[in-house]
């Protein structure tokens, strides 16, 4: 079966909510769950920077200062 052009089988995990779907094959459910697991933890450290006052990521002003790109604000 496929919705949306996406293969869906039996097994398959599908999650949705108003934003949209996603089908996570049944052969992928364990590393796609050990994935979430740091994706977790990389947005639990996000928000704790977030409320620290950090207003943009660590690595985006050495990224841009490579890139040549300056603030002249």
């Amino acid at each position: 079966m496929a919705v949306g052009g996406v293969a869906i089988n039996p097994g398959d995990i599908l999650v949705g909510d108003r934003d949209g779907v996603v089908v996570v094959p049944r052969l992928q459910a364990a590393a796609t769950a050990a994935n979430l697991q740091a994706i977790r933890a990389k947005e639990k450290q996000m928000e704790a920077e977030v409320k620290a006052g950090r207003t943009q990521p660590a690595w985006l002003a050495a990224a841009l200062k490579t890139r040549g790109v300056r603030d002249v604000g």
